[in-house]
């Protein structure tokens, strides 16, 4: 396998109580090729010059695009035109509760599919890495949160290595397991929000009134799809243009260390 970023999961443990599994996880040696490594891609900029673009879902490829009215032409006859650049950082989702999952193995005598209780705003992307993990469909692995102990979008769209990490465990023992992250490890192994970078015109007319309004957005989804999608998702409902007769909205979203 390969290490795509620092505090990258590459196997799990597991032990009969945590003091255990934590010992044993101490103990492993890792021996790391890093011979045939590239280049770390860790900004935007960099990303883009190595074509690292994420794709939009198959299901949905029109996902971050939006056309409405005829933008150039309400430019050309706008009172005032305005454009400008934006850059919004990324940060640490520091939620109240880091993850934690519970997974409860699959009882086929008593028809009761595997039970996957965790603190998670996707849990259908956790049930369908789950459920690809274990080779089952996903109507086999029922997914419950009974509360997130906080989120802001930082518990949606990662975690599902680990999700199915546990679920194997679980499986293949038998009994039902359970992981519970420190915050440094939820750090290290969680997703950000992303940094944007955004360019926009906006069209005014004499009564000032916007008539069109543009925006170019440059997303950084690191090295998960989902979070790419997440972004894509979150940014054409946040964005509130229903007012405005012409728009032209393009979000690209690319992959980094």
């Amino acid at each position: 396998g390969s290490v795509n970023f620092v505090g990258c999961l590459i196997g799990a443990v597991a032990a009969d109580t945590v003091a255990a599994a934590r010992t044993a996880a101490a103990l492993v040696d890792v021996t790391y090729d890093t011979t045939q490594q590239g280049e770390a891609v860790l900004t935007m900029d960099e990303a883009v010059a190595a074509g690292n673009i994420l794709p939009a879902p198959p299901t949905q490829p029109t996902m971050g695009i939006v056309r409405k009215g005829d933008t150039a032409a309400a430019f050309e006859s706008a009172a005032q035109v305005i454009t400008g650049e934006i850059c919004i950082g990324g940060q640490e989702h520091f939620y109240m509760e880091p993850f934690s999952f519970l997974v409860e193995p699959a009882r086929p005598g008593a028809g009761d599919p595997l039970q996957l209780t965790l603190c998670s705003q996707a849990l259908a992307d956790n049930q369908r890495s789950v459920a690809a993990a274990l080779g089952l469909g996903e109507h086999e692995v029922a997914v419950r949160a009974r509360r997130l102990g906080g989120g802001f979008g930082g518990k949606a769209g990662n975690m599902n290595d680990l999700a199915a990490g546990v679920a194997i465990a679980a499986t293949l023992l038998r009994k039902p397991a359970r992981a519970v992250l420190r915050r440094e490890e939820d750090f290290a192994l969680s997703g950000k929000r992303e940094t944007l970078q955004g360019k926009y015109t906006v069209g005014i007319n004499t009564d000032a009134k916007i008539v069109a309004f543009q925006l170019e957005i440059l997303g950084n989804g690191g090295v998960a799809p989902a979070r790419g999608t997440m972004i894509k998702g979150l940014m054409n409902g946040a964005l509130s243009y229903g007012a405005v007769p012409n728009v032209r909205l393009d979000l690209t979203v690319v992959s980094s260390n």
